[in-house]
């Protein structure tokens, strides 16, 4: 009997989430590795995981401060930051508000045993 991850690979499984975290990525190894060797312990096993969250936050942000300064949010739809976990896509409702995180990804469990994050925006 497969398991459910199995499973997700043979029926082609599809779903959407805010954070999602690709085990077969270099980028996700790199961090596991580097957040033990700076904290000596591993990840909570928790969903978001909150390191990363922590660590693909300030990627956007100190980013953005970089490249355009303390006005960013007129460049939002500029900002690219490579983030492991967590996609930011954020938008304004209205005039008078603040903003709101859009990003999303979908996520595919291929036959072939490979997984496609695709960001949503």
């Amino acid at each position: 009997m497969p398991t459910f991850i199995e499973s997700f690979y043979i029926l082609d499984t599809y779903f959407y989430t805010r954070f999602y975290i690709d085990p077969t990525d270099r980028q996700t190894d790199v961090f596991y590795q580097k957040f033990k060797y700076w904290y000596s312990k591993e990840l909570i096993n928790a969903s978001p995981k909150f390191g990363i969250l922590g660590f693909d936050t300030g990627m956007y942000f100190l980013n953005a401060l970089w490249k355009y300064g303390r006005n960013f949010e007129n460049q939002l739809d500029q900002i690219n930051a490579k983030s492991i976990q967590t996609d930011f896509y954020f938008q304004r409702v209205n005039n008078w508000s603040g903003f709101i995180n859009k990003g999303i990804y979908f996520v595919n469990f291929r036959p072939d045993y490979t997984i496609d994050k695709i960001k949503l925006r």
